[in-house]
């Protein structure tokens, strides 16, 4: 790396001053500096006249076997997860091989984190259920996909069932004893049951209860049925533990007059993959709780919860618990809103400087379900002038873009993933779609790949057409680009 020092018509250069570990520039410039390292090089000169310039810096990024084209990778520590106090939160970022982690940037809110978000620099502490999103940018400008951590905050959840054979859970103690072979083991938790329990089969049991969630230790702990345990002529035994048989228990003390409370886990939220969702009803010193009803379609909850609730589409789920005073809580609801993308999600590893300004550009995408159009996404490697977003359908020649369905307002990008609402969502019928981009700017660089199918035609930038060109240019590519649907 040669310095070189020019005085116009002063009176002439003197010396050059240089440092190669970011400190303040002492040795004196002689011949050139060799770099074979990432390096941040200080300098200045000084004339004869002893006038000096400012120390200017330039840093190389040397990375060894080529460019460094990899993103780095961010890991929280704790892992996402239920917590039952405050949890403090590291995010460590590493690079290996690469040109080393640069900044790393998040958002607790939700909201997707750009490089305008704040910077991590310390733990973040996290007091309640919160969603943490981030992502991490090398010095080689490689920035990875947006991270999220899911923290739920409060009372941990039972994930195991209250009543099990073996690892099989079952919903009911009738339902685990017609199940049972001869010589099983139904094991319960410490929980109370409001059921009669009818042993009508040629079989020998045992019912032990009492047992904590994870079915470790029933050591003084018991298990409350309500109800009877009754006998038919001709049946088998069983031998029950640890049980409190009720069976006629009366009315409930009179001053249990407060409802019981149920909580869903995870809360309701944006989640990008199907959630399952477990209900938990305590009811303090009261009369215990009797069931829990919930409902996923919106309306008024009549189902009876027995296990963990599968949501793997937007849902609404609405419940409530009743306890053995008959005091019912207020309905609650929690709105679990399921995301999916179609394109391409992975920031891809060749730049594509081909010059776009005033094109539009469109790559095909298949959607495999009926969804509601959110937003569209485009990384962007080096941003320039304005871009706007697309979807168009497949009513064109030959299955080509045809009719645009939906489109976000125009933008400067960043560097990284630019994430934009649609100015309308529209539903989407599965089938062909095709995802369209029109730049302002020759200089915007983006990420590529020499697979898939693109068309494109000359378009000066603007809102985007009804309807793409009949006769567009093709090609074999496709970029880092996707569109987010529930």
């Amino acid at each position: 790396m040669a310095l070189e020092c020019h005085d116009g018509s002063g009176s002439g250069c003197d010396k050059t001053y240089y440092s190669t570990d970011g400190s303040t520039p002492t040795t004196v410039y002689s011949s050139p500096i060799t770099i074979s390292a990432t390096t941040t090089l200080k300098f200045f000169s000084k004339d004869k006249a002893s006038n000096s310039e400012a120390v200017k810096t330039e840093v190389y990024t040397i990375t060894p076997g080529g460019p460094d084209t990899v993103p780095p990778v961010t890991t929280p520590s704790p892992p996402e997860g239920f917590y039952t106090s405050a949890q403090s939160v590291t995010l460590t970022c590493t690079d290996a091989g690469g040109s080393g982690c640069d900044k790393v940037y998040y958002t607790v809110d939700g909201t997707t984190p750009t490089t305008s978000s704040p910077v991590y620099s310390s733990p973040i502490n996290i007091t309640v259920t919160t969603t943490l999103k981030f992502f991490a940018k090398d010095h080689a400008g490689n920035i990875e996909a947006v991270n999220t951590a899911v923290y739920v905050i409060g009372q941990m959840p039972c994930l195991n069932p209250t009543i099990k054979i073996g690892n099989t859970g079952y919903p009911t103690l009738q339902s685990a004893y017609n199940a049972a072979v001869n010589g099983d083991t139904i094991k319960c938790r410490e929980l109370a049951f409001t059921e009669n329990l009818i042993i009508n089969r040629n079989i020998t049991v045992t019912l032990d209860a009492g047992y904590d969630c994870g079915f470790t230790t029933n050591v003084g702990k018991k298990t409350t049925i309500y109800g009877v345990l009754a006998t038919t002529a001709g049946s088998g035994s069983i031998t029950v533990k640890n049980i409190v048989l009720d069976k006629n228990p009366g009315p409930p003390p009179p001053s249990d007059t407060t409802p019981p409370t149920t909580t869903a886990y995870p809360p309701g939220g944006t989640y990008n993959s199907p959630q399952l969702v477990t209900l938990e009803c305590t009811d303090g010193k009261g009369s215990v709780c009797y069931d829990i009803h919930y409902t996923t379609d919106g309306s008024t909850p009549i189902t009876v919860y027995s296990s963990p609730i599968n949501i793997s589409v937007t849902t609404t789920l609405k419940f409530f618990a009743k306890d053995r005073a008959g005091n019912s809580e207020a309905v609650k609801t929690q709105t679990y809103t399921i995301t999916f993308t179609i394109g391409e999600t992975n920031i891809l590893s060749t730049d594509d400087n081909t010059g776009y300004g005033n094109w539009l550009v469109a790559q095909r995408a298949t959607l495999g379900q009926t969804g509601t159009i959110l937003s569209m996404s485009f990384y962007v490697k080096t941003p320039s002038g304005n871009l706007r977003l697309g979807i168009y359908d497949a009513t064109g020649p030959n299955g080509g873009p045809g009719a645009l369905k939906a489109q976000t307002a125009g933008f400067a990008p960043v560097s990284g993933w630019n994430t934009r609402n649609v100015v309308s969502q529209v539903s989407l019928q599965a089938g062909t779609y095709w995802l369209a981009f029109l730049p302002s700017s020759n200089y915007l660089v983006m990420k590529v790949a020499t697979t898939g199918s693109a068309k494109k035609y000359n378009y000066a930038y603007g809102a985007l057409p009804a309807t793409f060109s009949t006769s567009p240019t093709s090609g074999t590519c496709h970029w880092s680009f996707y569109a987010t649907l529930q």
